[in-house]
């Protein structure tokens, strides 16, 4: 817990305090992967005697001892954060363009590993760690993504390059045998779209296969996903409503959703539910299920699908939630409304994966929510999908129903639904839209008038034609008049020596 002056661990099963750290200005904190340790980042401040020390603000700290482990001096806030292998061996930061490599419990320098133009690195899980990096564009050379052994940083094994890259986000599947890399860049020269483009490549660590995810072309990129089962990933990309396309362990299409406004995705912890939501995303543990949704400036809806069946199997939608994630049993999700990024109707609600509502709340400015971590193999992952529980009644209820989208022009009017946009049904790949043959009240009548007048009378010669519209003449004589003043002006104009244009010309001679 980071309060204003000091930091506290907990003990979650009793509530006691294992370890406090009373400092000032700590911004951010992190741990390390099984938890033995915790690092926590302070605002840099420069020394400007040369005698002192020079500020060390990212520390490194054993939690039950509370003992300073080892302690650094980072500059640069941007990706603070150090990175660890699997079991905590060892801790790894970049500094400048070069990696150090640090053994946490003799508090010694293992090896360093320097790379020229380097800005991001990554280690992958699994025990037989490897280290991807990235060397973005220098001088007309290719942005580079390589992926070293650890300890044999002579050759890679495996390597991608490519232009147009400004900076890329780096995605290991959980046994570090994959690795997708999502590139960036700042300006789309293609003019598609005002975020830049974006593009997804598949390396493995064998060193035998890589390759571009075949998307299409130009089309931004939402979110990725791997699977926990490491086999399979999810990739949501296009303009709304955007396709979301699952892939196999080769890079291959497998199986495409059906389009719809979604932004995001999630596995549960067992990798079987898939939550698709309209711009939001999560993945849980349990390798059959995932949701697609969207969140954001998206209406909140998710999808709860079925990995194993590819079928849907509940929908719900949780109107302004920033904040998303699967509970340790892989059954149930959890959304928030957080502070800042909206600081109205604060709360967070917990939903079945069948889209049943099973518990809601609201809270003055909530600023963070979070499952209390448990080990997932400590629920057993189930064969069968648990039926719907019963739906949670009473406390405010601050969903609010959305009708179907009316056109300023047609509110207020008993306009046929055939003309309106309707919702994306369940498993429609396509939006339904106005038939064009559908008649507009006040609209398509007019337009079509003269059509369907002349096609009586060639139906009905004997039809005599319609009387042509009358004119009134005060409105003709305040035409010519307004018509006249403007050739007297023109004249003047000419006579005073100023050149007109052929236009103006055109007009005195009519």
């Amino acid at each position: 817990m980071l309060l204003k002056n000091s930091v506290y661990v907990l003990n979650t099963e009793d509530n006691k305090i294992i370890m406090e750290v009373t400092k000032r200005g700590i911004m951010d904190i992190a741990f390390s992967p099984r938890n033995t340790y915790i690092s926590t980042y302070e605002k840099y401040v420069k020394v400007s005697d040369p005698n002192k020390p020079t500020h060390k603000n990212l520390i490194i700290y054993d939690i039950l001892s509370g003992e300073a482990k080892m302690e650094f001096t980072q500059k640069n806030p941007k990706n603070w954060e150090v990175q660890w292998t699997e079991d905590e061996s060892v801790v790894a930061r970049l500094v400048n363009d070069q990696i150090e490599f640090f053994n946490i419990s003799e508090k010694s320098l293992l090896n360093k590993f320097k790379l020229k133009g380097m800005t991001t690195f990554s280690i992958s899980p699994g025990k037989s760690p490897f280290v991807a990096t990235f060397v973005p564009e220098i001088k007309g050379n290719p942005a580079s993504v390589k992926i070293y052994s650890y300890n044999n940083y002579k050759s890679p094994v495996s390597a991608k390059s490519f232009f147009r890259v400004d900076n890329i986000d780096m995605y290991w599947n959980d046994l570090g045998t994959n690795l997708l890399v999502l590139t960036h860049t700042d300006v789309d020269t293609s003019g598609t779209t005002y975020y830049g483009e974006t593009a997804l490549y598949f390396l493995a660590i064998a060193g035998n296969y890589d390759c571009r995810v075949e998307l299409e072309t130009g089309a931004p990129i939402h979110d990725v996903a791997w699977s926990p089962n490491s086999r399979e990933f999810i990739v949501i990309y296009g303009l709304m409503p955007s396709r979301a396309i699952l892939f196999d362990y080769r890079a291959k299409p497998v199986f495409e959703f059906p389009r719809n406004h979604r932004n995001f995705v999630k596995f549960n912890c067992h990798g079987r539910d898939i939550l698709l939501i309209l711009i939001f995303y999560i993945l849980n543990k349990y390798k059959n299920m995932f949701c697609l949704a969207g969140f954001g400036n998206l209406a909140g809806e998710m999808d709860f699908w079925d990995l194993k069946t590819l079928k849907k199997i509940g929908s719900a939608q949780a109107s302004n939630a920033s904040y998303c994630e699967w509970c340790p049993d892989g059954q149930h999700i959890i959304t928030a409304t957080l502070t800042p990024r909206l600081r109205v109707d604060n709360g967070y609600k917990i939903w079945h994966y069948t889209g049943v509502k099973v518990f809601q709340e609201e809270i003055n400015e909530l600023y963070q929510v979070q499952w209390k971590p448990i080990a997932v193999d400590n629920f057993i992952e189930k064969t069968n999908l648990a039926p719907a529980p019963e739906p949670f009644i009473g406390g405010p209820e601050t969903e609010v129903k959305v009708g179907v989208y009316r056109p300023p022009g047609a509110r207020g009017r008993n306009t046929p639904s055939n003309i309106l946009h309707k919702d994306v049904k369940t498993g429609s790949t396509e939006i339904i839209s106005a038939k064009k043959t559908a008649a507009i009240p006040g609209y398509n009548q007019r337009k079509n008038r003269k059509k369907a007048e002349a096609k009586a009378a060639a139906s009905n010669p004997s039809t005599p034609p319609p009387e042509p519209a009358t004119v009134d003449p005060a409105k003709k004589l305040r035409q010519v008049q307004k018509k006249l003043r403007e050739i007297e002006t023109l004249k003047a104009k000419k006579a005073s020596g100023a050149v007109l244009d052929e236009a103006q010309v055109s007009i005195i001679f009519k």
